[in-house]
């Protein structure tokens, strides 16, 4: 089974993105969802470096091009899993156990965290930034409460009620991005 890898970023105002390996070998390039770029390999051809140009739509039309190296894809995806690895080596040193369902309850805050940072820095775009800003709002929300002293079921609560917030909030955001996309085009 081939694994897709997804790129997005923004343009001059353009929604620009590139979908490799959707099926093996291929490499997609769209502009605002339209595909402007087509890259084939057939057989056991394999590149680690794949270039596609395309045109930015508008008078007159601006050429650029993407450049998408496999390397740094790997690479990527090594040191993410390295890091998920140590932090959970790290965890089970200092809970001095081997217990699977150790690392269930910081689930739910690490997907609200994505979520809300879609709604923030920049409003409906997942950005490493927002994320951050997210934690720290999660963190000190969370730490409140306990300094607060409040009752047990408070902050399961809490967890319960920001992913319905950051959804909603990640809707809304969206729901606005993509009315105004007409209005930066023209501009």
């Amino acid at each position: 089974m081939a694994h897709r890898h997804h790129f997005h970023l923004e343009l001059d105002g353009y929604s620009v993105t590139v979908d490799a390996d959707r099926h093996p070998g291929e490499t997609e390039l769209l502009v605002n969802g339209k595909v402007v770029g087509y890259e084939r390999l057939h057989g056991r051809q394999h590149r680690s470096k794949t270039m596609l140009a395309a045109e930015l739509p508008g008078d007159p039309p601006q050429p650029f091009s993407i450049s998408l190296n496999r390397r740094y894809v790997i690479f990527a995806c090594t040191v993410s899993g390295l890091v998920t690895g140590f932090a959970g080596i790290l965890l089970a040193a200092q809970q001095q156990i081997g217990n699977p369902s150790v690392g269930l309850d910081h689930l739910l805050p690490a997907f609200v965290a994505a979520l809300l940072g879609s709604t923030t820095i920049k409003p409906g775009r997942a950005n490493p930034w927002g994320t951050l800003v997210a934690i720290a709002v999660l963190a000190i929300g969370l730490s409140g409460i306990s300094q607060l002293g409040a009752e047990f079921w408070v902050t399961p609560l809490f967890n319960g009620i920001t992913p319905l917030i950051a959804v909603g909030l990640a809707g809304y955001s969206a729901r606005r991005w993509t009315r105004a996309a007409p209005a930066r085009r023209r501009s």
